[in-house]
């Protein structure tokens, strides 16, 4: 085996690694399970109009791909919504418009759009926020609801990937742009509230729970690598060189066959 030949099969078994490496992680979706259970899901005046969602740390690196928007009847949405991610210090670092004519993958209870591959460092603490335009008597105009109080949430049924660490599920944003339709950084944490039981009189108490947004991450970085673009560039060069260098070794033989006829023929 020549070295050229070696050089070649070293960086198809490069390239093979890298390209296993790549698909070996699937996307996966921060938070599986909200905790719904059933009945009916009423948007609290509360934080009529915000932008709600959670707190959250990474415990390992991650690339964020795609953005969601809670779908309750899982039959597409009534308004449009944006949704982002900051960090502590309120820079929004990936944003997206779940619009209420998408037909982007339906993955469990939320409607996804992708978005350009976002990292978010292990350790660090990022929100996740979703704007909620709720119908204010406007004619014609229906919300979308979503999980957000322990109403219709079973706490001990939420459950996150296991490279997500929730830090708080109450974040919103106190103050209100005038359009509600537009992101605002969740600065607040909603308080837990005693309510009365219209029907019972007893005491209520109710957590608030924001699950709006959701998002789906990949531990790799799904864009092309630096060294997966040499390694394909570097295999195609050698598979030309390659192919090269076997048609002049075929050249080579068939003038030595020829030459070798001509011998054979000259007269003695």
């Amino acid at each position: 085996m020549s070295p050229s030949q070696k050089l070649l099969l070293l960086y198809k078994c490069l390239f093979v690694l890298v390209l296993c490496t790549s698909n070996a992680q699937a996307d996966s979706t921060a938070l599986i399970d909200t905790g719904y259970q059933s009945g009916l899901i009423s948007l609290s005046d509360d934080t009529a109009g915000m932008t709600v969602g959670w707190e959250f740390t990474p415990t390992s690196d991650m690339w964020v791909t795609q953005l969601g928007y809670f779908d309750l009847a899982q039959d597409g949405l009534n308004v449009q919504h944006e949704i982002g991610i900051w960090d502590v210090n309120q820079e929004l670092l990936v944003s997206a418009t779940v619009a209420s004519t998408s037909v982007g993958p339906l993955t469990g209870d939320y409607r996804y759009v992708s978005v350009s591959s976002t990292l978010l460092p292990a350790g660090q603490t990022f929100i996740i926020g979703a704007t909620v335009p709720v119908s204010m008597s406007k004619p014609g105009f229906e919300s979308d609801f979503y999980p957000n109080n322990t109403v219709h949430i079973n706490p001990v049924d939420i459950a996150f990937d296991s490279h997500i660490s929730l830090v708080a599920a109450n974040r919103y944003a106190q103050g209100i742009t005038t359009d509600m339709f537009e992101l605002d950084f969740p600065d607040g944490y909603m308080p837990i509230r005693n309510f009365t039981d219209p029907l019972g009189g007893q005491e209520v108490t109710v957590e608030y729970y924001f699950f709006a947004p959701n998002f789906v991450f990949s531990e790799l970085n799904p864009e092309p690598t630096t060294l997966t673009l040499l390694v394909m560039g570097g295999t195609v060069a050698l598979a030309r060189l390659s192919r090269k260098q076997r048609s002049s070794q075929l050249s080579y033989r068939r003038q030595q066959e020829s030459l070798s006829l001509s011998e054979r023929r000259m007269p003695k």
